[in-house]
């Protein structure tokens, strides 16, 4: 979408948007096909995105940068889009950190993704659930909690053999 507001003529970059969204959006592969896309006119092309986008194309390329990203997200309804939060947090935090360090207009931005920012990987998130690590793993005290379940062994040194637990505080 910003490769298309960057160029407005450029029938390419609209038509992959017009695929993208017909796929993952509407869920319908049958008017993704590219090539059939890539047959339409440019016209044509942007009356099978949504209303709210059509309507502000042409205003859109005036709207700062993180403005204009967090509008495309609610206009193109990508919300829809199932386990993608962790890319869209990530994209966000990246953005906004590329909007407070550098010019924040759409070239620089589409430059700085095609340099930079389109081969980085994101951080695994915190995930609901049990983490499984090993005890070499874990001895680091980096967790708030710890179950160290099966402690059914006895613990030696110095010769004694004791087992030792302790109440929270």
């Amino acid at each position: 979408a910003l490769r298309a507001i960057a160029n407005p003529t450029d029938k390419y970059s609209l038509g992959y948007l017009l695929s993208i969204y017909n796929k993952e959006v509407k869920k319908d592969e049958t008017t993704a096909d590219l090539n059939a896309i890539f047959l339409k006119d440019i016209n044509a092309i942007k009356q099978m995105l949504p209303t709210a986008f059509v309507n502000e194309f042409p205003s859109l390329s005036v709207k700062p940068l993180y403005e204009l990203v967090q509008n495309l997200f609610e206009m193109l309804g990508l919300g829809v889009i199932e386990n993608q939060s962790a890319y869209l947090f990530s994209f966000f935090d990246k953005l906004l950190n590329f909007v407070c360090d550098k010019p924040g207009d759409i070239d620089s931005f589409l430059q700085y993704w095609d340099e930079t920012m389109c081969e980085e990987t994101i951080p695994m998130g915190e995930l609901e659930g049990i983490r499984i690590l090993s005890i070499h793993k874990s001895k680091g005290l980096e967790f708030h909690t710890v179950i160290f379940p099966l402690a059914d062994w006895t613990f030696t040194k110095l010769g004694f053999s004791t087992t030792l637990w302790c109440q929270p505080t």
